[in-house]
């Protein structure tokens, strides 16, 4: 059985084996795009890294801390394909985020079995947050701050949770593993053109519409990324 882990004191506090100082699963590597459209995608992923994504300007690029990653289609590391992950803390010693579009499909009641404490999240999904700590569960609530940004709270009591778990405004969750990277790893990975960077949008904390995110969010960044997000997942398959 997977252990909860209720991470107690500030907000910031470490996982269990932080992940900013472990990292995450070994670095990716950006692969080819095959299939008969190579010339045509070709010419419309030079547009794409040649252009700017939706909403961001250049000059003022967006802040890890708060932003989504989304996985570029040509990253193949079976670990990030095709995710979307909410990078819920980043600081000098590294970065922590949560992959959104990995369901189980299982409540966390096949996780916990019969703890009465909570038997009210019974219902709550749980998600693969990532590669690092997948001895562990994680509950954590996503919720839209005052100023309009997106945030990740997992220190909260089980009661807290359980008052919070019948709100629209906002979503229970719970994760098995996170995803972390050390210091400049992250940096080093947008450098190699493994990620996308953009802001959340509100849907995203409303299953089931969150598990499609991958495809949602590449049809609004331009030509080339609406044709890959409409490829099968193996193209040189068909």
């Amino acid at each position: 059985m997977v252990r909860i882990a209720r991470i107690l004191g500030a907000s910031r506090a470490p996982l269990a084996g932080d992940a900013r100082e472990r990292g995450s699963a070994p670095r990716s590597a950006a692969g080819r795009v095959t299939g008969g459209r190579r010339g045509f995608a070709s010419l419309l992923e030079a547009d794409a890294r040649r252009g700017r994504v939706p909403g961001v300007d250049p000059q003022k690029p967006l802040p890890f801390e708060g932003g989504l990653l989304v996985a570029r289609p040509e990253l193949f590391d079976p670990n990030f394909r095709r995710t979307v992950v909410f990078l819920s803390s980043h600081d000098e010693e590294g970065t922590l985020g949560f992959i959104l579009n990995r369901p189980t499909g299982q409540p966390l009641s096949e996780f916990v079995g019969d703890q009465a404490e909570l038997a009210p999240l019974a219902d709550v999904p749980v998600y693969l947050g990532g590669p690092v700590g997948t001895g562990q569960l994680l509950l954590a609530v996503l919720e839209w701050g005052a100023e309009g940004r997106l945030l990740l709270r997992h220190n909260l009591p089980v009661s807290e949770l359980v008052a919070l778990s019948g709100s629209p405004a906002v979503s229970v969750r719970a994760f098995v593993g996170h995803s972390g990277w050390s210091a400049g790893q992250l940096d080093g990975e947008m450098a190699q053109g493994s990620w996308l960077l953009v802001k959340p949008s509100r849907w995203l904390i409303e299953p089931p519409a969150c598990h499609g995110a991958w495809h949602r969010i590449l049809r609004g960044q331009g030509p080339w990324f609406r044709l890959m997000s409409g490829m099968p997942d193996h193209p040189e398959w068909n």
